[in-house]
């Protein structure tokens, strides 16, 4: 998935590791003590080499000499700077420094080690099951002009053991974009840098570090390097409840010193998988798995999917089950499917697999979107298992439309009487989109059924949750 240069990248066929956790709920989500690299003590900013009120680099080794620093062995320096990068005068004083103190710079040492990836010989029953796939077709999804974009993917699954379902979610290893990663590396001086391991600085930085996000571990170690005003703003980014800047700006703090390669990647928090919901049925077409992806503008990891990844490329997968979002056992039970965006890709799933097993059970679909003009995904798809009896009622609310807009909670207030009257008779609801529409949709179904409860005899929400009927799935 790499492509080979004269940076020593990986492999293609390369296997890199998955990180499973979700963003921000890390190890990076605090200032750090010690470095993960070393185990040494962090200096506080007051100790940076580049201190305005203490020598600095360059001048002479006496007065470098009594510059205070770490007490563990060629921690601090080292674990800092990069010392390659420096000039020859200013590597002259840093040594000088460290010998004043007993210490030397020791040999570079490796990076930190990536998240393991979860066993290949996992069962197929496991939570997440990593196989590769290869990226067969992509399109767009409803027309010009969206403002909230989406693109149809498939991944060929012929050659891959594993038993896609409908409701299931695959997650996508992405790939930085290299022209970020290029400038990161331009900024910092260390573009063509190998690490001890062979591999090269920007194989790591491709395809293991988000980069689209600068952890408070970052902000401490450039306020470690930085000064004066610069220092001051990595200090309270570093205590931000949630930074919204990337690692290349965030590096734009530095000015005179920059960090070692394992200092960096010290400081960086993995790159995580991104999940997307199966709109397909394996059942309807076998060794396909067909996903909805948000086409972002921005971000490195998350325009790899839907724009930078070349068709016929091989990804590395995780396949994510959920056997809370599974169709009813029995084939007859009616349907009441809900969901915003994205949020349609499990329901053309079911409808698919419905009309693989030639199921006869009603079905009902309310979606919402911004625009009927722009963003009616599956549009003729949905029109045509409504005209072939698989999808009984087709329910649209447009949020954008003017006077004829609408909102998803509106119309299932519209329908309350059919809707409650389906439940009565055993429907099972299903909810997919994020989490404002699924709280405003479980407000909605808790108001329609308590002020119905009478009349449709359906119970409240409570009672369908029990019975394992009101499934949610969140994206």
């Amino acid at each position: 998935m790499i492509s080979g240069d004269d940076h020593g990248a990986a492999h293609p066929t390369a296997r890199r590791p998955f990180a499973t956790g979700l963003r921000g709920s890390g190890p990076m989500n605090h200032p750090i003590t010690h470095w993960p690299q070393t185990g040494a003590p962090v200096p506080p900013p007051d100790l940076a080499l580049d201190g305005r009120d203490k020598p600095t680099l360059g001048e002479s080794s006496a007065s470098a000499a009594a510059l205070p620093v770490a007490d563990a062995p060629g921690s601090f320096a080292r674990a800092l700077l990069d010392l390659d990068t420096l000039t020859p005068a200013a590597r002259a004083d840093v040594r000088a420094l460290l010998a004043a103190h007993g210490l030397c710079a020791p040999e570079m040492g490796r990076p930190p080690a990536a998240p393991a990836r979860p066993s290949a010989d996992a069962s197929d029953t496991a939570d997440l099951l990593p196989f590769d796939a290869l990226l067969k077709c992509r399109r767009r999804l409803g027309r010009a002009g969206s403002s909230q974009p989406a693109v149809h993917v498939e991944l060929d699954l012929s050659e891959t053991p594993v038993a896609v379902q409908p409701g299931d979610a695959i997650g996508i290893l992405p790939e930085n974009d290299p022209i970020l990663v290029q400038r990161i590396l331009a900024h910092l001086g260390l573009c063509g840098r190998r690490l001890a391991d062979g591999e090269s600085l920007r194989a790591h930085l491709l395809a293991r570090y988000d980069l689209d996000h600068a952890t408070p571990d970052l902000f401490q170690l450039i306020a470690t390097l930085a000064t004066g005003e610069r220092r001051d703003t990595a200090l309270a980014l570093r205590d931000a409840p949630a930074p919204a800047m990337d690692v290349l700006s965030a590096l734009g703090l530095l000015s005179r010193f920059r960090p070692s390669p394992e200092a960096l990647l010290a400081c960086l928090a993995p790159l995580e998988p991104r999940f997307h919901l199966v709109t397909s049925s394996a059942r309807l077409h076998p060794g396909i798995a067909a996903l909805v992806v948000e086409k972002e503008d921005k971000g490195s990891a998350l325009t790899f999917l839907s724009t930078r990844a070349p068709v016929g490329s091989r990804l590395q997968c995780l396949l994510r089950r959920a056997p809370h979002f599974r169709l009813p056992q029995q084939r007859d039970v009616p349907l009441i499917m809900i969901g915003a965006g994205v949020g349609i890709a499990p329901f053309r799933a079911f409808l698919q697999d419905r009309r693989a097993r030639m199921e006869s059970g009603p079905a009902w679909l309310f979606f919402s979107h911004a625009s009927a003009a722009t963003d009616y995904f599956y549009e003729d798809e949905l029109r045509a298992f409504r005209a072939q009896g698989h999808l009984t009622t087709l329910t649209t609310a447009w949020t954008q439309s003017g006077p004829q807009a609408g909102s998803l909670e509106g119309r299932l207030a519209e329908a309350a009487p059919e809707l409650l009257a389906w439940i009565s008779e055993g429907a099972h609801v299903y909810v997919c989109g994020d989490d404002v529409v699924t709280a405003g949709v479980e407000r909605t179904m808790v108001g329609l059924l308590a002020s119905h409860l009478a009349l449709a005899g359906a119970g409240d929400l409570d009672a369908l949750k029990a019975q394992d009927r009101y499934h949610v799935e969140h994206l």
